[in-house]
């Protein structure tokens, strides 16, 4: 399950499907770094997503979409 987010200056804030759905902000913007989820495409950053199936996995967002630790509960931003 992907996140749906929004870029907002000077925030990004994110909307997930369920209240239980978190994103997670790649936190490393140097386009150097290898190791960080590996989420790099040129010279973007991208973000990374939690899904909530049973492996935890994460997803690969589009740059500029998606957002840190920040959750809304029925569509709204609070």
């Amino acid at each position: 399950m992907k996140c749906h987010c929004k870029y907002c200056l000077p925030r990004f804030f994110c909307q997930t499907v369920n209240e239980n759905d978190f994103c997670y902000y790649r936190h490393s913007m140097n386009i150097n770094v290898t190791n960080d989820f590996g989420c790099i495409e040129r010279d973007t950053a991208h973000f990374v997503c939690n899904t909530t199936d049973a492996n935890y996995r994460t997803e690969c967002c589009s740059s500029f979409f998606c957002n840190s630790n920040y959750q809304t509960l029925n569509g709204s931003i609070a």
